[in-house]
C-alpha cells in the first residue's frame, strides 16, 4: 500500500509535489501524463479580442496597481495582481469580489494573462492551473510589446 512516507521525507515535498502534478493532464487512456501548456497570444489576436470581447475569454493584467496607474492597462482587462495576491484566484467567491469589487472569473472561461514583460504572466497561467482553472492563455509580449505597437490604452 502506497503511503507519502514511503515515498516523501517531508510534508513540503509532498505539497510540491502535488502542485507539480497539479500542471499535468492525463490523455485519454489515463495513463500518460501531457503538459498543458497555456495557449499564446499575439498582438493582433489581443487586437481582435478587444475590438470583438467573447464573454467565455477573460483578459488578466497580472501588474501591481502602482504599474497601471503608470502606463495604463488593455481595454477591458481585469487587475489580479500576481506579485502581491497570487492566491487571489484560489479564494471562496465572496471573498474574491469583497477584494477586488468584481466576480471571481468562472473556471470555465478561458484566463489571458499578461504583465509587463511576459514573465509574471507564465507564472500566474500556473499559478492557475494549479487552482483547476484549464483554458488558460498568455500574451508574452505583454505590455511592453502593446506599448510598442500603439496598442489602445485604459487609463487607470
Amino acid at each position: 500500500m502506497f503511503t507519502p512516507k514511503t515515498i516523501f521525507k517531508s510534508s513540503s515535498q509532498i505539497k510540491n509535489s502535488v502542485l507539480k502534478l497539479r500542471l499535468y493532464t492525463t490523455n485519454s487512456n489515463n495513463n500518460i501524463k501531457i503538459p498543458m501548456a497555456p495557449t499564446e497570444y499575439t498582438f493582433e489576436k489581443i487586437s481582435k479580442l478587444i475590438a470583438h470581447p467573447h464573454p467565455g475569454q477573460v483578459l488578466v493584467d497580472v501588474r501591481e496597481p502602482s504599474e497601471l496607474k503608470n502606463s495604463g492597462t488593455i481595454p477591458g482587462s481585469l487587475n489580479i495582481p500576481y506579485k502581491s495576491a497570487p492566491g487571489s484566484l484560489n479564494l471562496p467567491e465572496n471573498e474574491f469580489k469583497d477584494l477586488y469589487s468584481f466576480d471571481k472569473p468562472s473556471k470555465t472561461n478561458e484566463l489571458i494573462f499578461y504583465c509587463a514583460a511576459g514573465l509574471r504572466a507564465k507564472a500566474a497561467a500556473e499559478l492557475a492551473q494549479s487552482f483547476g482553472y484549464n483554458k488558460i492563455g498568455v500574451y508574452p509580449g505583454s505590455m511592453n510589446e502593446w506599448l510598442a505597437k500603439s496598442g489602445k490604452i485604459e487609463k487607470v
